[in-house]
């Protein structure tokens, strides 16, 4: 059985890419444009190791182990984390589907 992560898991592996790319790189397809399934999260994965962006090759790594409830759940808590960060710093990231 394999022991699979926990959106905890994954939430620093997604901050250390958003960290040197504001518009979460390969990862944004689930981070910010909410598709969870799981073909989402292979795409992302085979994407990331496509570029070769070693970051976001780790983080899909993770994603592609998470259910479709936990990559909801990511990507919910991601978006409050990314909100809360956003009103601390005083800048706004922009996400495709703001108005």
């Amino acid at each position: 059985m394999m022991n699979r992560p926990s959106v905890a898991d994954v939430i620093p592996l997604v901050a250390e890419v958003y960290k040197n790319h504001n518009t979460g790189c390969c990862l944004h397809i689930v981070t910010d444009d909410d598709n969870y399934e799981q073909c989402h999260a292979n795409f992302v994965l085979e994407y990331a190791l496509g570029k070769g962006h070693q970051a976001c090759i780790a983080a899909a790594k993770m994603l592609v182990q998470l259910t479709n409830t936990q990559r909801h759940k990511l990507y919910n808590t991601w978006r409050g984390y990314d909100e809360l960060s956003t009103r601390r710093n005083g800048s706004r990231r922009t996400h495709g589907n703001d108005n």
